[in-house]
């Protein structure tokens, strides 16, 4: 399973591939869910405690060959796990497996901003207004941590699926760490 870590094609792709389960520090890796230029995420359980629903981003081997984005990946992320905010991801783990770096996120059915809007092609004004709204909280939260995300755009939103009882729109910044 080697080789997963550090394929990665251009732009984003939500995969749903299912692997042979294996551990990846502490946490059992399930599915690749989804592949972008820097890194592969995967579905996963975490080992705990608690023992709950993840997911598992893996740097890729490039990103991994230059140490000063590797410890910067490390960093920011470890800085996130800090901020507990709802439009931002929450860290439950961020650490090195080997020579791959990873971040550990509560799992949230979803998908990325950019698959929506290639789904949907235009969304109503109320729902980009909502999303843009629960970003700029996101945003706030995280420059009062002194977080710059500095790469927001399409593929690091995150637009959960609608829970029972919860509003039409509901947003995650993901994609801490990484130039890309």
């Amino acid at each position: 399973i080697g080789h997963e870590w550090n394929h990665a094609p251009r732009g984003s792709a939500m995969t749903g591939q299912p692997i042979r389960a294996v551990a990846f520090g502490h946490h059992m890796l399930h599915e690749v869910a989804m592949r972008d230029l820097v890194s592969s995420t995967y579905r996963a359980t975490s080992l705990g405690p608690p023992a709950q629903a993840v997911a598992v981003r893996v740097v890729s081997s490039t990103l991994a060959a230059t140490s000063g984005e590797f410890d910067g990946f490390l960093r920011a992320n470890s800085r996130v796990s800090t901020t507990d905010h709802p439009h931002a991801l929450r860290v439950v783990d961020v650490g090195q497996h080997g020579q791959h770096a990873y971040v550990a996120s509560v799992w949230r059915d979803g998908g990325p901003l950019a698959d929506l809007l290639a789904a949907r092609r235009q969304l109503p004004v109320w729902m980009v207004v909502r999303m843009a709204g629960e970003l700029a909280e996101a945003l706030d939260a995280l420059h009062a941590n002194g977080i710059v995300h500095g790469t927001v755009g399409m593929h690091s939103v995150w637009v959960k699926d609608r829970r029972r009882g919860q509003r039409a729109s509901n947003v995650a910044l993901t994609g801490f760490g990484t130039n890309h």
